[in-house]
């Protein structure tokens, strides 16, 4: 926290090509992971969206709105930096009343057993680089909190840019659902599994 609070400070009159939301949490934070992105060799593309900005507020508080896109942001351009084409995609859509956001990254794709137990366990592949863990674990509390959905989309190997999306869409649904061409596989690890998992369904993508 103390790391992002002074980058932030540094980065606030920054000039970035860039979206401005007219939140300044949320610009600071833009600033800020720009900034990192670009320090490590990542590609960050953030698209504008001024219905999304305007109304949000009204669903959740900005803060937490900042801690959800910290560490979706952080955890893609950690993923990113792994790959060929290190880049990162953030889009954010408000349609029929409904608020998405959407972070694509083109780094290594989740183990398996992670899937399962994402933002109940601890589970980092940055130990040694100091990663706690508990982002997802962060990131779960606040959308049961506001019974948000989260819906994770995996792209089979060369098919896109991307291997993976995570969208966070505010429909008072809380489902959490999995997209992935490696569905039967997941399923066969979920089926020997005797704790519950995090996933209400997972789907072939």
């Amino acid at each position: 926290m103390e790391e992002r609070t002074g980058i932030l400070k540094r980065y606030s009159h920054a000039e970035i090509n860039m979206p401005k939301t007219k939140n300044p949490v949320i610009d600071g934070l833009f600033y800020y992971l720009m900034n990192k992105a670009a320090g490590r060799g990542v590609k960050l593309e953030i698209t504008d969206s001024d219905d999304f900005f305007e109304s949000i507020e009204s669903i959740i508080p900005a803060i937490k709105l900042q801690t959800i896109l910290t560490d979706l942001i952080d955890n893609a351009i950690n993923a990113a930096v792994r790959s060929k084409n290190k880049h990162v995609l953030i889009s954010f859509n408000f349609t029929g009343n409904t608020h998405e956001l959407c972070v694509q990254d083109s780094g290594i794709p989740f183990r398996a057993d992670t899937l399962l137990t994402l933002g109940m366990k601890k589970a980092t592949t940055r130990f040694e680089e100091g990663g706690s863990g508990i982002g997802y674990m962060t990131i779960f509390k606040i959308l049961r909190e506001h019974k948000a959905s989260f819906i994770l989309k995996e792209y089979e190997p060369d098919q896109s840019l991307f291997t993976k999306s995570i969208i966070i869409c505010f429909d008072k649904k809380a489902e959490n659902i999995l997209f992935t061409h490696r569905a039967e596989e997941i399923k066969v690890i979920r089926s020997k599994i005797t704790e519950p998992d995090n996933l209400i369904s997972i789907k072939n993508h």
